[in-house]
């Protein structure tokens, strides 16, 4: 508990109790974190409503937009989890909504651990 305001303190953070490679349900059970919506707040704001069908660990988001930044960027998401995520621009915002969405690149560890087995794959045949 913190000592001033007696309020209880807790990490966001997630602790892995294990380390990556053991996390077969990672590739078993991938999430898929997909986009539902995405709308510009003002001049230099896109939000967007994230939805992911099962557990996504250090889920990260990238754009070829690249005069800014996301508010936050890598997250955890629990399976029927919505999260809203904005994009900050360091400039007013030319580039149109689709374009923005088509641009937007999303991964996390699942994605990460079916590339290294689809390659692991390919150099064993």
């Amino acid at each position: 508990r913190d000592a001033k305001s007696r309020s209880l303190l807790a990490s966001p953070n997630l602790i892995l109790w294990t380390v990556p490679k053991n996390m077969s349900w990672c590739v078993s059970q991938r999430a898929r974190v997909s986009v539902q919506n995405v709308s510009q707040r003002d001049s230099r704001t896109i939000d967007l409503l994230l939805h992911s069908d099962g557990m996504a660990l250090y889920v990260v988001l990238t754009t070829a937009f690249d005069e800014g930044r996301f508010r936050q960027n890598t997250f955890c998401m629990s399976t029927n989890e919505t999260k809203n995520v904005s994009f900050v621009s360091n400039k007013p915002i030319k580039m149109s909504l689709g374009a923005f969405r088509s641009s937007l690149r999303i991964q996390h560890l699942g994605d990460i651990f079916a590339v290294q087995q689809t390659t692991q794959m390919e150099l064993t045949v």
